[in-house]
Protein backbone atom coordinates (compact mmCIF):
# COMPACT_ATOMS: atom_id res chain seq x y z
CA UNK A 1 0.00 0.00 0.00
CA UNK A 2 1.09 3.67 -0.26
CA UNK A 3 -0.20 6.81 1.25
CA UNK A 4 -3.85 7.49 0.08
CA UNK A 5 -4.97 4.02 -0.94
CA UNK A 6 -8.14 2.46 0.94
CA UNK A 7 -8.03 -0.35 3.31
CA UNK A 8 -10.85 -2.97 4.21
CA UNK A 9 -11.17 -4.65 7.59
CA UNK A 10 -14.04 -7.93 7.88
CA UNK A 11 -14.08 -9.24 10.79
CA UNK A 12 -16.59 -12.08 11.79
CA UNK A 13 -17.63 -13.27 15.36
CA UNK A 14 -19.22 -16.49 16.94
CA UNK A 15 -22.16 -15.52 19.25
CA UNK A 16 -24.46 -17.47 21.22
CA UNK A 17 -27.25 -18.36 19.57
CA UNK A 18 -26.71 -16.76 16.52
CA UNK A 19 -27.24 -19.47 13.83
CA UNK A 20 -24.35 -17.96 11.56
CA UNK A 21 -21.29 -15.84 12.30
CA UNK A 22 -21.46 -11.61 12.97
CA UNK A 23 -19.99 -9.54 10.65
CA UNK A 24 -18.43 -5.91 10.98
CA UNK A 25 -16.56 -4.30 8.23
CA UNK A 26 -14.49 -1.05 8.37
CA UNK A 27 -13.02 1.03 6.12
CA UNK A 28 -9.95 3.44 6.24
CA UNK A 29 -7.71 5.47 3.87
CA UNK A 30 -3.82 5.39 4.49
CA UNK A 31 -3.18 8.93 5.25
CA UNK A 32 0.44 8.39 5.98
CA UNK A 33 3.09 6.49 5.58
CA UNK A 34 7.21 6.88 6.16
CA UNK A 35 7.00 3.85 3.18
CA UNK A 36 5.29 1.54 0.76
CA UNK A 37 4.79 -1.55 2.28
CA UNK A 38 2.12 -5.02 1.95
CA UNK A 39 -0.28 -6.40 3.73
CA UNK A 40 1.04 -9.46 4.09
CA UNK A 41 3.81 -7.98 5.72
CA UNK A 42 2.54 -5.46 8.16
CA UNK A 43 -1.05 -7.31 8.69
CA UNK A 44 0.02 -8.80 12.50
CA UNK A 45 1.06 -4.91 13.51
CA UNK A 46 -2.70 -3.80 11.81
CA UNK A 47 -4.55 -6.23 13.41
CA UNK A 48 -3.16 -6.12 16.81
CA UNK A 49 -4.05 -1.82 16.73
CA UNK A 50 -7.13 -2.62 15.17
CA UNK A 51 -8.04 -4.66 17.82
CA UNK A 52 -6.61 -2.65 20.66
CA UNK A 53 -8.47 0.46 19.41
CA UNK A 54 -11.80 -0.42 18.47
CA UNK A 55 -12.33 -3.78 20.76
CA UNK A 56 -10.38 -3.40 23.87
CA UNK A 57 -12.35 -0.39 24.62
CA UNK A 58 -15.73 -2.67 24.78
CA UNK A 59 -14.67 -5.54 26.39
CA UNK A 60 -16.96 -4.97 29.12
CA UNK A 61 -19.90 -4.07 27.39
CA UNK A 62 -19.54 -7.13 25.63
CA UNK A 63 -20.85 -10.38 26.10
CA UNK A 64 -17.95 -13.36 27.26
CA UNK A 65 -19.42 -15.60 24.78
CA UNK A 66 -18.53 -12.95 22.29
CA UNK A 67 -15.09 -14.51 20.49
CA UNK A 68 -14.23 -12.11 17.36
CA UNK A 69 -12.64 -15.64 15.24
CA UNK A 70 -11.36 -14.22 11.64
CA UNK A 71 -10.23 -10.47 10.59
CA UNK A 72 -9.28 -10.00 7.00
CA UNK A 73 -7.39 -7.04 5.42
CA UNK A 74 -7.79 -6.72 1.83
CA UNK A 75 -5.94 -3.66 -0.46
CA UNK A 76 -8.72 -2.07 -2.79
CA UNK A 77 -6.27 -0.85 -4.91
CA UNK A 78 -4.07 -3.96 -4.66
CA UNK A 79 -6.49 -7.44 -4.80
CA UNK A 80 -3.55 -9.71 -4.88
CA UNK A 81 -2.19 -8.14 -1.03
CA UNK A 82 -4.16 -9.08 1.79
CA UNK A 83 -3.97 -10.60 5.20
CA UNK A 84 -6.18 -13.20 7.06
CA UNK A 85 -6.07 -13.77 11.05
CA UNK A 86 -8.18 -16.56 12.42
CA UNK A 87 -8.48 -18.25 15.64
CA UNK A 88 -9.65 -16.31 19.18
CA UNK A 89 -8.32 -12.73 18.40
CA UNK A 90 -10.56 -11.32 20.98
CA UNK A 91 -13.58 -11.46 23.42
CA UNK A 92 -16.07 -10.15 25.63
CA UNK A 93 -15.57 -9.56 29.39
CA UNK A 94 -19.11 -8.94 30.00
CA UNK A 95 -20.72 -12.14 32.21
CA UNK A 96 -24.16 -10.62 32.70
CA UNK A 97 -26.82 -12.09 30.04
CA UNK A 98 -26.47 -11.15 26.33
CA UNK A 99 -29.44 -9.77 24.54
CA UNK A 100 -30.61 -11.88 22.23
CA UNK A 101 -28.32 -12.39 18.96
CA UNK A 102 -30.17 -10.23 16.68
CA UNK A 103 -29.46 -7.06 19.28
CA UNK A 104 -26.51 -4.84 18.47
CA UNK A 105 -24.80 -2.29 20.34
CA UNK A 106 -25.08 0.34 17.62
CA UNK A 107 -23.33 3.61 16.57
CA UNK A 108 -24.77 6.09 13.90
CA UNK A 109 -21.40 7.19 11.86
CA UNK A 110 -22.56 10.51 10.49
CA UNK A 111 -20.99 11.39 7.06
CA UNK A 112 -19.45 14.90 5.91
CA UNK A 113 -19.77 14.13 2.22
CA UNK A 114 -23.52 14.46 1.64
CA UNK A 115 -23.39 13.17 -1.44
CA UNK A 116 -23.15 9.51 0.48
CA UNK A 117 -25.65 8.33 3.26
CA UNK A 118 -24.40 8.15 6.75
CA UNK A 119 -23.25 4.15 7.91
CA UNK A 120 -23.92 2.28 11.39
CA UNK A 121 -21.51 0.26 13.42
CA UNK A 122 -23.10 -3.00 15.29
CA UNK A 123 -20.88 -4.42 17.27
CA UNK A 124 -22.76 -8.02 18.31
CA UNK A 125 -22.93 -9.00 22.21
CA UNK A 126 -24.52 -5.83 24.35
CA UNK A 127 -25.91 -7.17 27.45
CA UNK A 128 -28.52 -6.93 30.11
CA UNK A 129 -26.22 -4.64 32.41
CA UNK A 130 -26.59 -1.95 29.68
CA UNK A 131 -30.07 -1.66 29.78
CA UNK A 132 -31.80 1.54 31.22
CA UNK A 133 -35.36 2.64 31.32
CA UNK A 134 -38.11 1.62 28.21
CA UNK A 135 -35.38 -1.21 27.17
CA UNK A 136 -33.00 1.74 25.49
CA UNK A 137 -29.14 1.67 26.46
CA UNK A 138 -28.81 3.56 30.14
CA UNK A 139 -27.68 7.17 30.09
CA UNK A 140 -24.79 6.10 31.81
CA UNK A 141 -23.66 3.20 29.31
CA UNK A 142 -23.83 5.94 26.35
CA UNK A 143 -22.08 8.52 28.52
CA UNK A 144 -18.97 5.81 28.94
CA UNK A 145 -19.17 5.03 25.59
CA UNK A 146 -19.03 8.52 24.14
CA UNK A 147 -15.64 8.86 25.49
CA UNK A 148 -14.31 6.51 23.63
CA UNK A 149 -15.99 6.81 20.45
CA UNK A 150 -14.76 10.58 20.93
CA UNK A 151 -11.28 9.33 20.63
CA UNK A 152 -12.72 7.24 17.24
CA UNK A 153 -14.02 10.80 15.79
CA UNK A 154 -10.44 12.77 16.44
CA UNK A 155 -7.94 10.57 16.57
CA UNK A 156 -6.55 8.55 13.34
CA UNK A 157 -5.29 4.55 13.93
CA UNK A 158 -1.50 4.98 14.28
CA UNK A 159 0.33 1.48 13.53
CA UNK A 160 3.37 0.78 14.71
CA UNK A 161 4.42 -1.40 11.87
CA UNK A 162 7.82 -3.45 11.49
CA UNK A 163 9.40 -1.50 8.69
CA UNK A 164 7.24 1.58 8.52
CA UNK A 165 4.53 3.58 10.56
CA UNK A 166 1.26 4.05 9.37
CA UNK A 167 -2.12 6.20 9.89
CA UNK A 168 -4.90 4.63 8.77
CA UNK A 169 -8.34 7.37 8.82
CA UNK A 170 -11.52 5.79 8.72
CA UNK A 171 -14.25 6.53 5.80
CA UNK A 172 -17.89 5.26 4.52
CA UNK A 173 -16.58 4.72 1.03
CA UNK A 174 -18.55 4.10 -2.09
CA UNK A 175 -17.21 0.88 -3.26
CA UNK A 176 -16.19 0.78 -7.05
CA UNK A 177 -17.98 -1.03 -9.55
CA UNK A 178 -14.39 -2.07 -10.53
CA UNK A 179 -11.89 -4.23 -9.16
CA UNK A 180 -8.41 -2.91 -8.02
CA UNK A 181 -9.01 0.60 -7.84
CA UNK A 182 -9.65 3.09 -4.73
CA UNK A 183 -12.78 4.60 -3.93
CA UNK A 184 -13.75 8.08 -5.58
CA UNK A 185 -16.60 8.56 -3.39
CA UNK A 186 -15.81 9.19 0.44
CA UNK A 187 -16.72 10.27 3.45
CA UNK A 188 -14.73 11.43 7.11
CA UNK A 189 -17.03 10.09 9.65
CA UNK A 190 -18.49 10.90 13.12
CA UNK A 191 -19.16 8.67 15.57
CA UNK A 192 -22.41 9.35 16.87
CA UNK A 193 -24.19 8.28 20.43
CA UNK A 194 -24.75 4.80 21.31
CA UNK A 195 -28.28 2.76 20.63
CA UNK A 196 -29.49 -0.69 20.65
CA UNK A 197 -30.03 -1.96 16.95
CA UNK A 198 -30.29 -4.78 15.45
CA UNK A 199 -28.32 -6.99 12.87
CA UNK A 200 -31.06 -5.56 10.07
CA UNK A 201 -32.09 -2.38 10.98
CA UNK A 202 -30.75 -0.22 8.13
CA UNK A 203 -32.85 -0.34 5.40
CA UNK A 204 -32.89 1.57 2.22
Amino acid sequence: MIDQDFMRVVVQFDVPGASNPAIMRFDFQLTSTTDPFVLAEEGPNIRDTFIARYFIPLESVISNGVVMTQLDLRAFAHPDDGYTAVGSLWQGDNAFNMLPPANTLAFRLARNNFTMRNGRKAFPGPTSNELGPGGRISTAAADALAIITTVWTDEPMLVEGTGTDMVFSERIVREPTTEGVNPTVWSTVSWGRAYFGTQNSRKG
